[in-house]
């Protein structure tokens, strides 16, 4: 079978040898095909992302919702390559949109949208987006300990230590929240 993706010759294969892409055979059915070929793109997106190739690894995500607009993984990776590329604006409204066709993750997608705002000293946006991350995952730690942060560059110190604290009794190993706690719990407020 001729694979359709790159013409390779495949000899009784479900998946193309030269680019990987799963080959539509009669026992399955082509939506099965084309969530299995967003996911090899994703996949593909991954393996570049890790190596910090970023815009490649933005074009394979796009070619996975090219094949399945509503790869919500695809969309979350675009946006931390586009928050990585310092395009904060960008990554928020890629997240925004995650959230709508993925509400079940909407904690992480708010996490990030979080540190995007944060990035780009939007601290009281940082903090609404932190407390929505908080609100889906109460035990989520890194979600209280930038809160924690951008409370604390409001001049919210009470707020702050209350938030670093909660860091910690979720996950008492988060030494950054430990090192927050001592420096803001024993400065002047």
């Amino acid at each position: 079978m001729e694979c359709p993706n790159c013409g390779f010759q495949n000899y009784d294969a479900t998946e193309c040898t030269y680019c990987g892409r799963i080959l539509n055979t009669a026992e399955e059915p082509a939506a099965v095909t084309e969530i299995r070929d967003a996911e090899f793109y994703f996949l593909k997106g991954e393996e570049h992302r890790t190596r910090k190739e970023l815009q490649m690894a933005i074009s394979f995500y796009i070619k996975a919702l090219q094949i399945n607009p509503k790869h919500s993984n695809s969309f979350f990776h675009m946006g931390i390559c586009q928050s990585d590329l310092g395009l904060h604006e960008e990554a928020i409204k890629i997240y925004k949109h995650a959230i709508e066709i993925d509400p079940d993750n909407s904690d992480a997608y708010y996490y990030y949208i979080g540190i995007s705002h944060s990035d780009l000293g939007l601290h009281e946006d940082a903090i609404k987006s932190f407390k929505c991350a908080i609100e889906i995952d109460p035990d989520n730690s890194d979600a209280y300990f930038n809160l924690g942060i951008s409370q604390n560059r409001l001049g919210l110190h009470k707020d702050a230590i209350k938030s670093f604290e909660c860091a910690i009794e979720i996950d008492p190993d988060n030494s950054d929240a430990y090192y927050y706690y001592i420096g803001i719990s024993h400065s002047d407020l």
